[in-house]
């Protein structure tokens, strides 16, 4: 067999000579998964007051999540935020339709991502959401994701008039040189209920679908909680980097489509 045949042929895969010190962390945690159930940890308490209110008002606590791979590796997401940014009513987070509003959906937070090793969880990871608003094009919706030295990149939220008119239903996963890898494109209906799931596309740079990221239903579950549990089916050539953005667009869809 021709030896310059051989390597054109094996696919687009790194070695440990070039990959970066971070990729290579990465890597040993998720490199080998394929996909991802995303479970949002239910809070007792924030379910405990919004059905003691009869839906008036409930106590908005911080999100934990837990990534679970195809490959059996676990990771902790956990939200750090201000309490007023999750209850603009010092006391709690009003649901009135004369006190309806969308903030704690757009609060800013800083999620840690931890595994766990030795009993001791370590952090690998930290999405950024910073304070923005999506009523301008200017300020549309936005996440950073670094490790404990670097940017690794972000996911954007861009103005798009595809499908059914969605306007701002378009996201952009950029690295850390601000090149776009994919797209992320979301459905003219984005109600999970009576076991229909949702599905949002993840598009490459030429526009081929390459990957999936699907809201699962559980009518019980999401009548009496609001935690909510994703599949992401990831692109298959994805390095553990790209993983991690998708990862993070994953929580920044569900804090603006799912999170009251």
């Amino acid at each position: 067999m021709d030896m310059m045949a051989a390597v054109t042929d094996q696919p687009n895969t790194q070695t440990k000579m070039d990959k970066k010190p971070i990729e290579e962390n990465l890597d040993k945690y998720f490199g080998q998964a394929n996909s991802f159930v995303i479970k949002q940890r239910a809070e007792i308490f924030e379910s405990t007051s919004n059905l003691m209110s009869l839906g008036c008002c409930q106590v908005e606590t911080e999100n934990s999540y837990e990534f679970i791979s195809d490959s059996g590796m676990r990771l902790l997401g956990q939200e750090v935020s201000h309490w007023l940014m999750r209850n603009p009513c010092v006391c709690c987070f009003c649901e009135c339709w004369c006190l309806k509003s969308g903030l704690p959906s757009r609060r800013p937070f800083m999620m840690n991502i931890l595994v766990k090793e030795n009993e001791k969880y370590i952090k690998i990871l930290e999405f950024e959401r910073p304070c923005r608003s999506d009523c301008f094009p200017c300020c549309l919706q936005l996440i950073k994701i670094r490790n404990q030295r670097e940017d690794i990149g972000s996911v954007r939220q861009t103005l798009s008039c595809t499908g059914c008119l969605t306007l701002c239903g378009l996201f952009c996963v950029h690295d850390a040189r601000g090149e776009m890898l994919y797209e992320i494109r979301t459905p003219c209906l984005t109600t999970a209920c009576f076991g229909f799931q949702v599905e949002f596309s993840i598009m490459d740079a030429d526009g081929n679908k390459v990957g999936r990221l699907r809201k699962l239903s559980n009518v019980v579950k999401d009548m009496l909680t609001d935690s909510d549990t994703f599949e992401l089916q990831l692109p298959r050539n994805a390095t553990a980097l790209h993983k991690s953005l998708l990862m993070a667009a994953a929580i920044l869809i569900d804090y603006m489509n799912y999170e009251s």
